[in-house]
């Protein structure tokens, strides 16, 4: 999953985004795993975002509230950058597509916030930041993520 994000990064399939604005950037609400929005300039970003999705999926799972233990179902789709440093720039994370229920999106936007600061960005990679989009699903199949 993390390869086909990287792909698409890869390709040019993200939007270019000035550091600390998310301006013009287009989620892509089809995919359910974390995914490049920005270029990639042929970095390879896997090892990266696998440590990366360590992290927020073990501080995600910390507090995923007990109704979806108990079959609550949800989808949230978040977007942020990392600067180059490991930083993410004040405002950011941002919810770009809600559960409709906050007790849903608090929790992700909880483990985002507490994996930072991220890990400095691979020297290799020329650019200021990335721009990522995480999708947390609330039991549901990752086919569910769509328009």
């Amino acid at each position: 999953m993390i390869e086909e994000g990287l792909r698409r990064g890869q390709e040019g399939g993200g939007a270019s985004v000035p550091p600390g604005d998310l301006g013009g950037i287009n989620p892509n609400f089809n995919v359910p795993y974390p995914t490049i929005l920005s270029e990639t300039r042929g970095v390879d970003f896997g090892p990266y975002l696998i440590r990366l999705l360590r992290t927020v999926r073990a501080n995600w799972y910390r507090v995923i509230p007990e109704s979806v233990r108990w079959g609550e179902q949800g989808m949230v789709v978040i977007v942020f950058s990392i600067q180059k440093g490991g930083s993410v720039p004040d405002g950011q994370p941002i919810v770009v597509r809600s559960s409709g229920r906050s007790h849903l999106d608090r929790p992700a936007l909880g483990a985002i916030r507490a994996s930072e600061p991220f890990p400095p960005l691979p020297e290799e990679f020329t650019g200021e930041q990335i721009v990522l989009q995480f999708t947390f699903l609330y039991n549901l199949p990752l086919d569910q993520a769509g328009p």
